[in-house]
Formats: structure tokens, C-alpha cells, sequence
């Protein structure tokens, strides 16, 4: 048999257009939604790629920034491979006990056999144009035979 029931015609109209219009609004709904996910993931996108890009440019330009140190550091290494030929002058006479490289500072700690060797020793750094003397400690008497220099890498 079949379903018999006795409401009016117009009552069943009603009820279906409302289930056709929630279900047109649900449809409307989900477009709009789907529409604005659409668009954040394009925006989203758009972002990415500019700070990928951005992020190629601050990698390009740290690399550049390590070579120029290296260069820097470099030649701070060569002025002190100079520096240190001077013991070859002083064989036996001056003993390197202790190098510090710091940015364009070089702080030796030094063992000398006579102070004349010592006074000997300055006078070449102070006549070298490479270097400037920051900092000097003198042996306190003619038996002491240990001094600090720090010197500066002129460039």
C-alpha cells in the first residue's frame, strides 16, 4: 500500500521548497567557503614564494659578506705570517711563547735572551710600516726576561 496521509497539497509544497532552499544555501555556503580557501592558499602561495626569494637574496648576501671577511681575515693572517718571519731574524734570541689573533690585533707573549735583543726587536716593529704597538709591557729588570706585546695590523 501506499503511503496515505491527509495533508494539503500547498503544506507539502511549503516543506519541500524549504528543504530545496536550505540545501541552495548549504551549496551557496560551501562555494563561498571554498572560494575564500581558494584565495587564502593563492595569497599563501604568494607569500611563500616571496620569502623564499627573499631568503635566496639574504643567502646570497651573507655568502658575499663571508668571502669579504675571509678576505680580511686573510691578509690579518699574512701580515702575521710577516710578523712571525721576524723570529727568523732573532733564532734562538727571541722565543714565541704565546700568539693571540684578535680582528687587527696580534698579542704575542715573548721570551727574550738579553734586553738589548728586546730594544733591538721594538725598534724593527716600530720601523715596520705594517704594524702599530698598542700595548707594551717592559721587563722589569735586566734579569726578567718575559714581556707582553700587543700590536696593531695596519692596513
Amino acid at each position: 500500500m501506499e503511503k496515505i496521509n491527509f495533508l494539503p497539497q500547498w503544506y507539502k509544497n511549503n516543506k519541500t521548497r524549504k528543504i530545496n532552499s536550505i540545501v541552495k544555501n548549504i551549496i551557496v555556503v560551501l562555494l563561498i567557503v571554498s572560494a575564500i580557501l581558494f584565495i587564502k592558499s593563492i595569497n599563501l602561495r604568494n607569500k611563500l614564494n616571496t620569502l623564499t626569494h627573499r631568503h635566496e637574496s639574504i643567502q646570497k648576501q651573507a655568502d658575499t659578506n663571508k668571502t669579504t671577511k675571509m678576505v680580511k681575515d686573510t691578509s690579518i693572517l699574512m701580515s702575521m705570517e710577516a710578523f712571525l718571519e721576524m723570529e727568523h731574524d732573532y733564532k734562538g734570541e727571541i722565543i714565541f711563547e704565546n700568539t693571540i689573533l684578535e680582528k687587527n690585533y696580534i698579542n704575542l707573549k715573548l721570551k727574550i735572551q738579553h734586553i738589548n735583543t728586546y730594544f733591538d726587536f721594538i725598534k724593527k716593529i716600530e720601523n715596520d710600516n705594517k704594524y702599530r704597538i698598542v700595548d707594551l709591557t717592559v721587563p722589569c729588570s735586566k734579569t726578567s726576561n718575559e714581556f707582553n706585546i700587543t700590536v696593531e695590523v695596519v692596513k
